[in-house]
């Protein structure tokens, strides 16, 4: 329903803001870096094309509403397709709160850290790393260069993110396949 609901309300803005007849693709991405920033949202011209903007504009409301109904998901990483799917899921199988309440997560972290200490396993051995997707190759390229300080002067909306949700997200969106370890080092410019 509310993805009917954003194609509705976006149609116009995609007719008029982002024709396909402007034939510079990044002055069309300012065009409709303008237009979303009179709606609320903050996008970067020089890093997102028109559609990326409306998929995560459509990610960031869809998890709003998902947000009042309990489900707590990440519009940074998750699509609203995939958002719907997911609560689907939820739904069918009982579940009325994700993720579950801080109260559970505590007594979780609690039990782990009195656990006796277990042999790490690789990283390798646990999962088999699926490859970036070729539309990201541009932003990845873009985060080679880049460290926690910089993406969070760049992209202030994720300051609502300690440091190590933020290394992770990017690692599993953008650098599935190099070890965590090694990502968060450089990532996080030598800090643990």
């Amino acid at each position: 329903m509310v993805y009917r609901v954003v194609v509705v309300l976006a149609l116009p803005w995609l007719v008029l803001g982002c024709s396909d007849g402007m034939r510079d693709p990044r002055a069309r991405a300012a065009i409709c870096a303008r237009s979303w920033k009179v709606k609320g949202f903050t996008f970067d011209a020089d890093t997102m094309t028109c559609a990326e903007m409306f998929e995560r504009a459509q990610a960031i409301r869809n998890a709003a509403y998902w947000r009042q109904r309990g489900y707590a998901f990440d519009p940074n990483i998750m699509t609203a397709g995939q958002m719907d799917r997911r609560a689907a899921e939820f739904r069918k199988s009982g579940v009325k709160v994700y993720p579950p309440p801080l109260t559970m997560q505590t007594e979780t972290a609690e039990a782990e850290a009195t656990a006796p200490e277990a042999v790490p396993v690789p990283e390798a051995a646990t999962e088999t790393p699926t490859p970036a997707r070729p539309e990201d190759a541009e932003i990845r390229r873009m985060l080679q260069k880049m460290t926690i300080v910089q993406v969070r002067k760049k992209y202030p909306h994720y300051n609502d993110m300690d440091d190590m949700e933020l290394t992770h997200a990017i690692h599993g969106r953008y650098f599935r396949e190099v070890p965590f370890a090694d990502f968060a080092r450089r990532f996080l410019g030598g800090r643990p």
